[in-house]
């Protein structure tokens, strides 16, 4: 008999700072200390947006039985103070 394989999923999300004057930096960390089981935060880049501002893409890695990523956005975007908005930009199963 075989072991079930785990479906893994890798996601690349576009989060949005809630204003100009949020720091980029305090954002990522932010973002980052989210943690759920089998949640790993990969490497994310900055982003010219609109009007100036910025954005931080970022990579999420995670099993998909264990988390759900629209669960992992509407988390991120309570973070208001910091985060206007999450978008998932593409997943793609591994």
């Amino acid at each position: 008999m075989s072991a079930k394989r785990e479906k893994k999923c890798v996601a690349t999300l576009s989060v949005l700072p809630a204003d100009s004057e949020v720091n980029i930096e305090e954002m990522k960390k932010k973002v980052r200390s989210l943690e759920k089981d089998s949640l790993i935060w990969g490497e994310g880049v900055i982003e010219p947006f609109v009007f100036g501002l910025e954005k931080r893409v970022i990579v999420a890695c995670f099993i998909m039985d264990k988390v759900n990523i629209n669960d992992v956005v509407e988390e991120l975007e309570s973070f208001s103070d910091l985060i206007q908005s999450v978008s998932i930009d593409d997943t793609t199963e591994v």
